[in-house]
């Protein structure tokens, strides 16, 4: 599953829906989940991927501290 966090809402896409595979870079992650949300890929390209203990991805905005 892939949980994708974008202009301020949630939604959780399978894999093979986005047309990921195993082994892909996040780049590769990003330019899916562009292709998905019909965004510019620019701007997902600032989206951190963070891959779960349990096999799932995260897409998300960088955390801001401070």
């Amino acid at each position: 599953m892939v949980h994708i966090r974008w202009n301020g809402t949630s939604r959780d896409v399978e894999e093979r829906v986005l047309g990921l595979r195993l082994g892909m870079s996040d780049d590769d992650i990003r330019e899916a989940v562009a292709r998905y949300l019909d965004a510019d890929p620019e701007a997902v390209a600032r989206l951190v991927v963070v891959r779960t203990a349990h096999g799932d991805l995260l897409l998300r905005p960088e955390a801001v501290f401070g």
